[in-house]
């Protein structure tokens, strides 16, 4: 700028001198022009006017220049808002804390923002897609547990699972674990160590529910089962009998718990039992002979408030109560289920007569009268029966003694397992043992029967090997019925 302004000096001050020594011959007019000219280059008044054209000259140039760049970054914004040149990638990078105002609404919109989740995802982010999968879980089915977004989330999840610091979202995560099956051993061990290392922060009613959610899916180290076991105690005095259930739960599925702990444990439901509500009694009952340790008079008291209570029982819950109370020698208690069951009999179809079958036919508490009325409506929906199901009928009308001089009933149920067992690759292990089970107690097969048993057993007995339960079963009974080969029997005498 100074060296412009020095070079318009230079060539003023040239044009300058050239007047004054060189005079051109004037008229009037010209000493007019002359004498305003003189007054025009007066050299401060010169100077002071050229330094403002040449300042008015760089400011217009320093607007022109704004001006483009103004118009060349429009053109830019223009272009990176097309959606062909939309940088994603830098959206979801600048975006991470960005979460939907409100709950998903569909599964599609959930999916959407699963796809656009960022590795670096916010605590927030996260416990708002555990929480849309868990609201839209009836939507969800298995096609989408295996989309690629859902396997990303749970990827997510386990790398940021040391992020989480609220403690409410321990229970939605582990929640969501359970309630989809969530198979992650790492996913699982890290989720461990935060609820231990938060314990101090989460409230009991929830650490409860944590625990037994880990405890449905078998997940959980034998320290967590402990430490859980200390907490639990030490503040039972504060828990109501749905705490002590749950609990009770938590460590029937996952088979742990000390002998000392459960004897308290059910010292307290023995306590407050009479809040317990008529599915948890029958739940209650279920787990009761399979819990470590025991309560004098507590089965007792459990058989004595169901039926107390059986008025509000489903038949549902009435089927499920006869499977609960199957081992329980109470003749008064299985009377009232089933006439409760058979009065509430609207119609006779194949899921019912599985249900009383399975409640009261299975354990062999069901009454004469009562099988031989279920006779023609099990020959009618056969279909319906699995072959192993056929058997424990069979082996149940055995027992039960329900068995009139029309074997016929016997044979068509014989009949369709035979069917099942000509197809052998089908036939399952565990089928077989039914059938040795129920057909060496019962005597009630044809030879050509047991002959085809055997045949079978032969043909897959290097894979009943591997369950050493099958081979020491099978040969129980077949060792004390005689109903096979002294071959077969020397090829499990081999293995035992």
């Amino acid at each position: 700028m100074i060296k412009n302004l020095q070079n318009s000096i230079l060539k003023i001050s040239i044009k300058f001198f050239s007047h004054n020594y060189f005079p051109a011959t004037f008229t009037s007019k010209n000493t007019k022009e002359v004498s305003n000219l003189d007054e025009y280059l007066n050299k401060e008044h010169y100077l002071k006017k050229l330094i403002e054209e040449r300042e008015k000259e760089e400011k217009e140039e320093e607007d022109n220049k704004k001006l483009q760049e103004l118009y060349a970054k429009m053109k830019r914004r223009e272009a990176e808002v097309s959606l062909s040149n939309v940088d994603f990638a830098k959206i979801q990078t600048d975006s991470i804390n960005l979460i939907p105002k409100e709950n998903f609404q569909t599964v599609d919109e959930l999916f959407y923002f699963l796809k656009n989740l960022t590795s670096r995802a916010s605590e927030q982010n996260i416990e708002k897609c555990v929480k849309g999968l868990l609201f839209l879980a009836p939507q969800i089915n298995s096609t989408d547990l295996e989309n690629i977004y859902y396997k990303q989330f749970i990827s997510i999840l386990r790398d940021n699972i040391d992020l989480i610091s609220e403690s409410r979202n321990y229970l939605f995560i582990t929640k969501f674990l359970d309630l989809f099956c969530v198979i992650d051993a790492k996913l699982w061990e890290k989720l461990e160590r935060k609820v231990l290392s938060k314990q101090r922060m989460i409230p009991i009613i929830e650490l409860i529910e944590i625990f037994l959610h880990f405890s449905n899916q078998k997940e959980g180290s034998d320290h967590f089962y402990d430490r859980c076991e200390e907490i639990f105690q030490a503040n039972f005095e504060k828990m109501v009998f749905k705490d002590f259930f749950l609990i009770l739960q938590g460590y029937f599925n996952g088979k742990y718990g000390t002998k000392e702990f459960m004897q308290t444990l059910l010292s307290k439901i023995k306590d407050s039992i009479n809040d317990a509500s008529p599915k948890d009694l029958i739940k209650l009952a279920y787990i009761f002979n399979q819990a470590q340790g025991s309560v004098e008079g507590l089965f007792t008291l459990i058989e004595q408030k169901i039926i107390e209570k059986i008025d509000f029982l489903t038949f549902d819950d009435l089927s499920n109560c006869g499977v609960a109370l199957g081992a329980r020698e109470s003749e008064k208690l299985f009377s009232l289920l089933e006439e409760r069951m058979m009065r509430d009999l609207k119609e006779l179809n194949p899921l019912k007569i599985k249900q009383i079958l399975e409640g009261l036919a299975f354990n062999y508490k069901a009454s004469k009268e009562l099988m031989l009325y279920l006779k023609p409506y099990i020959l009618k929906d056969i279909q319906y029966f699995s072959p192993a199901e056929l058997a424990k009928i069979v082996k149940s009308y055995y027992i039960i003694e329900a068995i009139d001089s029309d074997d016929n009933f016997f044979r068509i149920l014989e009949k369709k397992i035979v069917a099942h067992l000509k197809d052998l690759k089908n036939v399952k292990n565990e089928e077989l043992m039914e059938f040795v089970r129920c057909y060496c107690v019962t005597r009630n097969g044809s030879r050509e029967f047991y002959k085809l048993l055997e045949l079978v057993i032969s043909y897959k007995f290097q894979d009943l090997i591997k369950n050493v339960e099958y081979i020491d079963g099978m040969y129980k009974f077949y060792s004390t019925s005689g109903f096979c080969s002294p071959e077969l029997l020397k090829q499990f005498e081999v293995l035992l």
